[in-house]
C-alpha cells in the first residue's frame, strides 16, 4: 500500500507562493504526484505552475479513463506528451504578451505509481529522489531526475563537488523548463518501487539541504507527515529564500519506513 503526504510552504522572505503540489489516486493501485515551481506569474491571476499541472493532470486522467492501465504500456510517450502540451500552453502566454508574462514557466516533476512501478517525467530544477539500500543493506539516496541547470554536468562529471554546486550561481540558471523554451528537455523514466522512500522537492528544499540531510530527516521521521514537516522546517532554519514544497511517498511493505 502506498502512503504519502505533501506540503507547500511560502518559505523564507517570499511574498508570493509560486510552488504547487498535487497528490491523488486514479484508482486503488494508481497514484499521481506532482511538484511544480513557477516563475513569472501574476499574484492572484496566473500561476504558471498551476496551469502546467492542470494540463498534465487532465491528459493523464482522460487517457486513464479511456484506456485504463494500458497507458503504462507506453508511459514514456504519455508523460512526454503531457509535458509538451503544458509547455505549449504556457508558451502562448509568452507569445501573446511577453512584456506582461516574461519567462512565464515552471520546473515540474511528475510521477505516476502503478502497483510497484514508478513512471516519471521531469523538466527544470525540481527533483525526484529515491531513498533505497545498497548491496550491504545500508541506506542511500539516488537522484533519479537531472537538474536542467548551467553547471549540472560539471557536478555529474565530478568537476565540482556537492558543496560547490549548491553554492554556485549557475545552479540557479535554468537550461530548460516548461514554458520558457520552445523545445524543452523533457526527461522520462521508470523504476521498480519495491522498497525505500520517494522524495519529490522544489529547489527551496534541495538547495537548502544536502542530500544526506534529506535522507536522514526522512528516515528518522515517524511517518510521511512528520518527514514532510521536518524537511520544510530544516530548510527554513537554513533561511534559504524561496518557496518550499515536498511530497514524501513510501510503500508500507518497505523496510525503510512504516
Amino acid at each position: 500500500m502506498i502512503v504519502f503526504d505533501g506540503m507547500s510552504d511560502i518559505g523564507v522572505n517570499r511574498e508570493r507562493q509560486e510552488d504547487v503540489i498535487y497528490q491523488f489516486a486514479l484508482d486503488t493501485e494508481t497514484f499521481v504526484f506532482i511538484v511544480a515551481d513557477g516563475i513569472g506569474g501574476i499574484e492572484g491571476q496566473y500561476n504558471p505552475a498551476s496551469i502546467a499541472c492542470a494540463e498534465v493532470i487532465n491528459l493523464i486522467k482522460r487517457r486513464f479513463d479511456r484506456e485504463g492501465t494500458a497507458i503504462f504500456d507506453n508511459a514514456d510517450s504519455l508523460m512526454d506528451e503531457a509535458f509538451y502540451l503544458a509547455n505549449r500552453v504556457l508558451g502562448v502566454f509568452n507569445a501573446v504578451n511577453d512584456e506582461r508574462f516574461p519567462n512565464f514557466g515552471c520546473s515540474m516533476t511528475c510521477c505516476v505509481i502503478h502497483k510497484e512501478k514508478v513512471y516519471f517525467a521531469h523538466c527544470g530544477n525540481t527533483r525526484l529522489q529515491w531513498i533505497t539500500t545498497n548491496k550491504n543493506k545500508e541506506p542511500k539516496i539516488i537522484q533519479m531526475t537531472v537538474d536542467h541547470t548551467a553547471n549540472y554536468n560539471e557536478y555529474l562529471q565530478n568537476k565540482i563537488d556537492e558543496r560547490e554546486y549548491m553554492e554556485s550561481v549557475a545552479m540557479h540558471q535554468l537550461t530548460s523548463n516548461i514554458g520558457s523554451f520552445a523545445e524543452p528537455q523533457i526527461q522520462t523514466g521508470s523504476f521498480d518501487f519495491k522498497n525505500g522512500v520517494i522524495v519529490i522537492t522544489s529547489d527551496g528544499i534541495h538547495c537548502a539541504l544536502w542530500q544526506h540531510i534529506i535522507m536522514e530527516l526522512v528516515l528518522t521521521a515517524d511517518n510521511t507527515k512528520s518527514a514532510v514537516r521536518a524537511l520544510i522546517d530544516a530548510a527554513k532554519i537554513r533561511k534559504y529564500e524561496d518557496n518550499m514544497s515536498t511530497i514524501v511517498i513510501f510503500n508500507e511493505k518497505s523496510s525503510e519506513k512504516g
